[in-house]
């Protein structure tokens, strides 16, 4: 691939499906690992690279972010249900650029749609490698996918365990690519160690993502309202846009039943470049999501010397942590006592931080993406 030849990474969908605006959406990807390893790429390579997204806005507009051109397209037919629902979204406009520019690689930040197998049809006809990134954890066999993935340069998915969930459905994955998306390191940095040296009256949590059902935070707030039994002084941090309002609701009232108006802080949408100070005040993530792909915020965590509290059998928790050395992996029954379990053992969770701290830098780092992708971009 030459220096002239951009890269087109596809976001088929508006930030609005996730609950969050155009603006938030730019800042909380150029930061993710993904894009500092395609910067790298500018750097080494003399690859380009833009991001392609669609907006509710009436015309299309440019967002640049750290050397990183967002792109946004209008989304095409606004009525009806479909115009907020993900996976059914398209652009006419997204569609002509795409016919007249002709990219010279197209990543599909979607598993599933009809816009993102058009999209991967008009790539064929214009030989248009692509590649198809699978979030979410759900598996699909469906003829339409299995053209969609099967017709790729490589489909990406961020686990083992995803890889294998798709090959025991029958699909073929000969040409599946498990590629974490890793953290900046340099950015998510280990906390100092006098950090975890805290009284159990100055213990803190943190639950990062958005406020849907899915993440499970309910089930966080319950062992925080246990844990102020034991620490009256705890605090809970939580950080994330309201992805599902109706939960968001069921939340806040579990909140002022319990009387933990207080002890419970809710700082809505943060961007990437001041997590970092979320994590290292906190002694430990509680993030008992129901279902995950990668998980972004177990890895940033991690990698600023924070452990996690996750559920098992849920995705990517069962490869991200190790129980009891870098982390907690536990049932859902027994999720409360075990965060109990370790509250007064601070050098317990110091060993279990710098532990995970050094698995993040060795295995999930923005180094570990950027070889991978080097990697795949040279196939061209």
């Amino acid at each position: 691939m030459n220096a002239s030849k951009n890269i087109w990474v596809v976001y088929p969908f508006t930030a609005c499906t996730l609950g969050v605006a155009d603006e938030y959406f730019v800042k909380s990807n150029t930061s993710n690992a993904f894009f500092v390893a395609l910067r790298q790429a500018r750097r080494i390579l003399g690859v380009d690279a833009c991001a392609v997204c669609l907006t509710d806005a009436v015309a299309g507009y440019t967002i640049s972010d750290k050397g990183v051109s967002f792109r946004f397209f209008p989304v095409s037919g606004k009525r009806g249900a479909d115009a907020r629902a993900f996976g059914k979204q398209w652009s006419r406009y997204l569609v002509t650029n795409l016919i007249r520019e002709r990219p010279a690689l197209v990543f599909l930040f979607i598993g599933y749609g009809w816009f993102a197998i058009l999209l991967a049809a008009i790539c064929q006809l214009l030989s248009i490698p692509y590649v198809p990134i699978i979030a979410g954890w759900g598996v699909s066999t469906r003829r339409s996918l299995r053209w969609y993935y099967g017709n790729a340069l490589r489909t990406i998915v961020h686990t083992e365990t995803h890889k294998k969930r798709f090959a025991e459905a029958g699909v073929d994955v000969g040409n599946f690519l498990v590629m974490p998306m890793g953290v900046d390191t340099d950015l998510f940095q280990a906390k100092p160690l006098s950090a975890y040296r805290k009284s159990p009256d100055q213990v803190r949590f943190i639950h990062v993502g958005r406020i849907v059902a899915r993440k499970n935070l309910l089930l966080a707030l319950r062992t925080f309202a246990a844990i102020r039994k034991m620490s009256p002084g705890a605090h809970f941090d939580v950080v994330g846009p309201v992805g599902e309002r109706e939960y968001y609701t069921r939340v806040t009232q579990y909140v002022k039943q319990r009387g933990l108006e207080s002890a419970v802080t809710f700082h809505g949408e943060v961007p990437n470049d001041r997590l970092p100070t979320f994590y290292q005040k906190a002694d430990l993530m509680l993030f008992p999501t129901l279902s995950e792909s990668f998980g972004f915020v177990i890895a940033e965590s991690m990698a600023c010397g924070t452990p996690v509290a996750a559920l098992s059998g849920k995705g990517s928790p069962d490869e991200l942590i190790q129980d009891g050395t870098d982390g907690i992996l536990t049932s859902q029954e027994r999720y409360t006592a075990r965060v109990l379990s370790i509250l007064h053992r601070p050098d317990e969770l110091m060993k279990m931080g710098q532990a995970a701290r050094g698995k993040v830098v060795e295995k999930y780092s923005s180094r570990r993406t950027y070889q991978q992708l080097q990697d795949l971009i040279t196939i061209l």
